[in-house]
């Protein structure tokens, strides 16, 4: 994730702070304005104030954020306006990273994806202000999520104490949180197959996708299970020998899984599947549009993704259904990863901003029941509609107009959102299956098959500065090198049996016992944090 900026960083002697962290640095909490500021009811300001605000423009936006809906019914509601600077997905990072070089800031930041190590710098620089304090003074909704859900504190807490950007809060009811593959149930309804419950179970499947022709065609061109080289299974084939993914704590303990006795055991497994034919062989080369064409042609048996029809299409949607977490010799439980429900990075308040106060009681809006369902569906009657005496919830999509097209009126589309999803979820639970069959059947099947076993992977930890220039020096040479091997020990590049010792040596060269112990310690602070 990324960003960008826009005008001048004056008036740096406006802030004064309180609540020194490590750094020195203290929180903001002055308003230059405050005869215009109010503390409750609407407006915020009792004057108009416009602010720079800098947010990617992704490839599905169809206006400009000036024209969005929830940003000029905000303006009206608040008096707190927007000038907009919008670079594009695929340039924000480089954007940001000038703004913050060259001190040339905006006055906020939303969905640009700030990193830990960017908070940590330019929380140290700062250039970003801390927020907890003006949370505290403004921003009950927010206050009250941080008390209701303590992972969320844990997660947007950086090292030195201080918060420095807002989240995305997703639900647990929710579906992408939980990663899953999908088995096509058409195939085992005509070849008489049980769903697997096991590795063992799972490859008699694949086999039999390869050798039975269950699409029918008369040909061997079944792919029994199929990756690509940006969306894959492997995650999710490890959790059936015990790991949420390769920085694991399952056991209480920080443990990097492609270091592990079982994580062998996963590299033979899959090494078996690559070698029978029953793992596509294109899967580390190809990308997500050749297997969504493999996919399309009725092709596959298994593969990974948030729904089905992202990767086979509408027509198919119904025909797979997700697979339970299995198990395997080496670990008898299900497990099923879990994203982190809190996405941090999502907004921020720069340290040229000369209205702390009112902004965040701008942005504390957007974390209530009645600011998310603006945010996300737009004003009742014009752009959504209540179901059932508001039990659920459906747009008012205009006849001919693709979804997207018509969210992408309301909201930036594709950007990560400073709300909770836990209210929007269960509107969107409410007859899903007659306001969006497409999500209901995923919504089903997670609900069903994979939530119950739900695993947390690594949360999102904070790193101190000096950790951070210490995992830069070999952070990217050891995840680049364990991605490296696992593709050569999958397809026989690499010997499992005679080169899996030189490859532990490999990475205890690189500094691997280091990396652990700082995640290790990043991870005792998150647990820490209250």
């Amino acid at each position: 994730m990324k960003r960008q900026h826009l005008l001048f960083a004056f008036v740096m002697s406006v802030f004064i702070m309180s609540g020194c962290s490590d750094s020195g640095q203290e929180e903001t909490s002055s308003d230059l304005n405050k005869d215009i500021f109010n503390e409750e009811g609407y407006p915020i300001v009792d004057e108009k104030i416009e602010l720079i605000m800098m947010g990617p423009s992704t490839p599905h936006q169809t206006v400009p954020w000036d024209e969005l809906k929830v940003f000029q019914v905000l303006k009206e509601k608040t008096n707190i306006g927007f000038h907009f600077n919008n670079p594009s997905a695929e340039s924000m990072e480089e954007k940001l990273n000038l703004a913050f070089a060259s001190d040339d800031l905006p006055d906020v930041l939303l969905g640009m994806g700030l990193t830990i190590e960017q908070e940590a710098d330019y929380g140290a620089e700062g250039q970003l202000i801390p927020l907890e304090k003006l949370i505290e003074e403004h921003g009950p909704n927010l206050q009250k999520m941080l008390e209701e859900k303590p992972e969320v504190r844990k997660s947007i807490t950086a090292a030195d104490g201080h918060i420095y950007s807002l989240p995305f809060v997703d639900s647990e009811l929710g579906f992408l949180s939980y990663q899953k593959l999908w088995i096509n149930q058409t195939w085992l309804d005509k070849l008489g197959l049980e769903m697997p419950e096991t590795i063992d179970d799972l490859y008699s499947v694949l086999k039999a996708f390869k050798e039975e022709d269950p699409n029918g065609n008369g040909k061997a061109d079944e792919i029994p299970m199929a990756s690509s080289k940006d969306v894959n299974v492997h995650n999710v084939i490890q959790a059936a020998f015990g790991f949420t993914g390769h920085l694991d704590v399952t056991t209480g303990d920080v443990r990097f899984a492609p270091m592990e006795e079982e994580y062998r055991d996963y590299l033979t497994f899959m090494n078996k599947l690559f070698e029978e034919g029953l793992y596509d062989s294109e899967s580390f080369t190809q990308d997500k549009q050749h297997v969504n064409a493999k996919g399309a042609n009725e092709q596959l048996g298994v593969f990974y993704d948030g729904g089905p029809f992202l990767t086979v299409g509408i027509e198919q949607n119904e025909d797979y259904v997700a697979l339970s977490p299995l198990t395997s010799e080496v670990s008898n439980k299900k497990i099923a990863p879990r994203t982190s429900l809190v996405q941090p990075g999502v907004f921020a308040i720069t340290n040229v901003n000369e209205h702390p106060e009112a902004t965040i009681r701008w942005v504390d809006y957007l974390y209530s029941d009645e600011g998310a369902i603006l945010y996300n569906y737009g004003i009742e009657g014009e752009d959504f509609e209540y179901i059932d005496d508001k039990q659920g919830i459906r747009y008012l999509t205009p006849e001919g107009m693709e979804r997207n097209e018509f969210i992408s009126k309301i909201k930036p589309l594709g950007v990560a959102e400073p709300r909770t999803h836990d209210h929007i979820q269960e509107l969107q639970l409410y007859k899903q299956e007659e306001t969006d069959p497409q999500d209901a059947h995923i919504m089903q099947q997670t609900l069903e098959n994979i939530k119950p076993f739900a695993e947390p992977m690594f949360p999102h930890v904070h790193f101190t500065e000096d950790e951070i220039k210490t995992l830069n020096t070999f952070r990217t040479d050891i995840e680049d090198y364990v991605e490296q091997m696992e593709a050569q020990f999958i397809t026989g590049g690499a010997s499992i049996e005679n080169d899996w010792n030189e490859y532990l040596d490999t990475l205890e060269d690189m500094g691997m016992e280091q990396y652990i112990q700082i995640h290790s310690d990043a991870y005792d602070r998150w647990k820490a944090v209250e």
